[in-house]
C-alpha cells in the first residue's frame, strides 16, 4: 500500500478551484472577446498540468502504472510553458484592445520557447535527461531539469520586459492582475526548485488566476460591455471621491464628450455602424489621455474623463490632442462617417463646495454651449456616402 503524498491533495484542491473558476467564466464569455478567450486557455492549459502533476504522485509503483506516470511526468514538463502563452496573449489584449496583432512577434517568440521546450523534454525521456525513475519506480530530476526551469524562466522574463515595454499604455483596471500575477508562480517555482520533492508551482499559477478571475469580475461590475470604458456607476464613485480629496493644491478636472450627430450615425447606417462609432470614439479618447486618467460611458453618446490636473494650461493640452487625434481619425480612417464632438470641461475649484452632481451639471451646461456655436451642422457622413 503506497501512501499518496500531501502534494497530491495541494494539487488536487487546486484542480477543483481552478475547474469551478473555468465553469463561471465558460458560462459568461463572450465569443468575440480574445481577452477572455486566452483567459480560458490559461485555465484549461493549468486544469490540465494539475491533473497530469496527481499523476505524476503516483510514482513508485510498478508497471503498467509507472508507463502512465511517466507519460504524465512528459507531458507537464513539455507543455508546461504553456500557460505563459496564454498570458502573453492575455497581457496582448489588454494593452492593444482591438488590435492585438501588435503583440503578436512577442507572442510568437513565447510560443516558439515552448515549442523547444516541449520537442527537448519529449525526445530527452529515453535518455533520463530531463527527468528519470531508479529501479523501483520512483522519479528523479535529471541533469537537464534546470533546462526546462530557464525556458520557463525567460518566458516570464519576455512577459515582464513586453509590459515594461508597453508601460505607456496600461489601463488602470488592468494595472493590479499585470503586476501581481507571476509573483505567486515565481515564489513557489523557486521553492520548488530549492526544496527537492516539493509541487508548487501549478498551484501558484492557479492562485494568480483565481486572483484574476475574482478581479475580472468585479471590474465587469463597473465596465460599460459594448466600449469597455468604465460606466456611469464608476464615473459619479470617482467623481465624488476627486471632491472628497480635493484642495486649493490639488484638484482635479473633467471633460464631458458628446458625439455629435449619432442619432443620424445609427439612423442612416444601422445600429451595428452606430456600435463601431462608439468603440471608434472610445479609441481616440484612449490615445488622448494618460493612463492614470479615467474615462468612462457618461450615456448613450455622451463619454466623460476625469483628469488628475490641477491648471487650465494642462486641461487644455489635453483638449487640442483630443482634437488632434479626431482629426487624424477623419483624414486617416475608412470608416463610412466622420466623427464630431462638442466638449465641455472645466478644472474643479475645491473652494466652491459643489457637489458631484452640480460639478457634472457645469459641464454639461458647457458642453452644450459648445454643441451651439461651433457643432450646430456638423457633417456626419463621410466620401464614402456621398453620391
Amino acid at each position: 500500500m503506497h501512501d499518496l503524498p500531501g502534494w497530491f491533495y495541494c494539487d488536487l484542491y487546486s484542480l477543483f478551484i481552478m475547474i469551478f473558476v473555468l465553469v463561471n467564466v465558460y458560462k459568461n464569455i463572450e465569443e468575440r472577446d480574445r481577452q477572455q478567450r486566452a483567459f480560458m486557455g490559461m485555465l484549461k492549459t493549468t486544469i490540465l498540468l494539475l491533473a497530469l502533476d496527481t499523476v505524476t504522485k503516483l510514482d513508485g509503483r510498478p508497471a503498467p502504472v509507472n508507463y502512465f506516470v511517466t507519460a504524465a511526468d512528459c507531458l507537464s514538463i513539455a507543455i508546461g510553458p504553456l500557460v505563459m502563452v496564454f498570458w502573453m496573449r492575455y497581457l496582448g489584449c489588454a494593452l492593444f484592445p482591438g488590435g492585438e496583432e501588435k503583440a503578436d512577434k512577442w507572442v510568437a517568440t513565447a510560443f516558439f520557447l515552448f515549442a523547444v521546450n516541449a520537442v527537448i523534454s519529449v525526445f530527452s525521456v529515453p535518455f533520463g535527461w530531463v527527468f528519470y525513475f531508479d529501479e523501483k519506480y520512483v522519479y528523479h530530476r535529471g541533469p537537464g531539469f534546470l533546462v526546462s526551469a530557464l525556458f520557463m524562466l525567460s518566458m516570464i522574463l519576455l512577459s515582464e520586459a513586453f509590459v515594461f515595454v508597453n508601460r505607456s499604455r496600461i489601463d488602470r483596471r488592468h494595472i493590479f492582475s499585470m503586476n501581481f500575477f507571476l509573483v505567486p508562480p515565481i515564489l513557489c517555482g523557486a521553492v520548488q526548485t530549492l526544496l527537492y520533492g516539493s509541487s508548487l508551482i501549478l498551484s501558484g499559477f492557479a492562485f494568480s488566476e483565481l486572483i484574476v478571475f475574482v478581479h475580472i469580475q468585479n471590474g465587469s461590475m463597473n465596465v460599460d460591455y459594448l466600449t469597455g470604458a468604465y460606466n456611469r456607476r464608476q464615473l459619479d464613485r470617482q467623481i465624488r471621491e476627486k471632491i472628497r480629496l480635493s484642495t486649493q493644491a490639488h484638484t482635479f478636472a473633467a471633460i464631458l464628450i458628446d458625439l455629435d450627430n449619432f442619432k443620424s450615425i445609427n439612423d442612416t447606417m444601422g445600429h451595428n455602424v452606430g456600435d463601431c462609432a462608439l468603440e471608434d470614439t472610445v479609441a481616440i479618447l484612449r490615445e488622448s489621455i494618460r493612463t492614470n486618467d479615467l474615462l468612462a460611458r457618461y450615456g448613450g453618446d455622451e463619454f466623460c474623463i476625469v483628469l488628475d490636473t490641477a491648471t487650465e494650461a494642462e486641461l487644455t493640452t489635453i483638449i487640442v490632442r483630443i482634437e488632434e487625434k479626431l482629426a487624424n481619425f477623419n483624414r486617416d480612417g475608412d470608416r463610412p462617417y466622420k466623427l464630431s464632438f462638442s466638449m465641455g470641461y472645466q478644472v474643479y475649484d475645491a473652494c466652491s463646495g459643489m457637489s458631484a452632481e452640480q460639478f457634472q451639471k457645469v459641464i454639461d451646461e458647457h458642453m452644450y454651449e459648445h454643441k451651439r456655436q461651433h457643432h450646430g451642422a456638423a457633417p456626419v457622413c463621410g466620401p464614402k456616402l456621398s453620391k
